[in-house]
């Protein structure tokens, strides 16, 4: 669970200084006077410390982006891990269930009590793993579609990154 929240304050942390640099090149490109968003422009303009400061902020933010969504690819890849291991032992808590029942069973109606807890610890059992499936197959999914959307993501990045 803390890498889950170290990730969000991390991912949050980065979309604030990327905001930051997004301001930063804005004001840089008005001093400058190109357009917002015109990138190809930097070269020409004449100021040589503005010209580096408008490359230099510009591939700053490039690289948060990509730095960002890496990291989420990964977190979703620990996510799809962790969702597959859930329910792994579910089986432990419905023997002790099982366990209680027929105990229960027996101190009560002594054999045919112990023969009904068996039967109740059985659909029990039954049931709780019916639950843990339906809820492992549940996290899966959406592991898988999380990762495939941030994959998708991080792969359009580093396509844009290097043509």
């Amino acid at each position: 669970m803390w890498h889950r929240k170290a990730g969000i304050e991390r991912h949050f942390e980065a979309l604030a200084r990327i905001d930051a640099l997004r301001k930063e090149l804005s004001k840089l490109e008005l001093d400058a006077g190109i357009p917002s968003g015109r990138d190809y422009l930097y070269p020409s303009v004449v100021d040589a410390e503005t010209r580096a400061r408008l490359i230099k902020t510009a591939g700053e933010i490039e690289n948060l982006v990509y730095e960002d969504a890496r990291a989420e690819t990964l977190e979703a890849r620990r996510t799809l891990d962790k969702a597959q291991k859930v329910g792994r032992y579910w089986h432990l808590w419905t023997a002790v269930e099982g366990v209680v029942l027929v105990i229960v069973g027996y101190k009560l109606y002594d054999l045919p009590g112990s023969i009904a807890g068996a039967v109740a610890a059985f659909f029990l059992g039954r049931g709780t793993e019916e639950a843990y499936r339906r809820h492992r197959r549940t996290a899966i999914v959406a592991a898988l579609d999380d990762l495939k959307t941030r994959t998708e993501r991080f792969e359009d990045l580093t396509a844009k990154r290097n043509p």
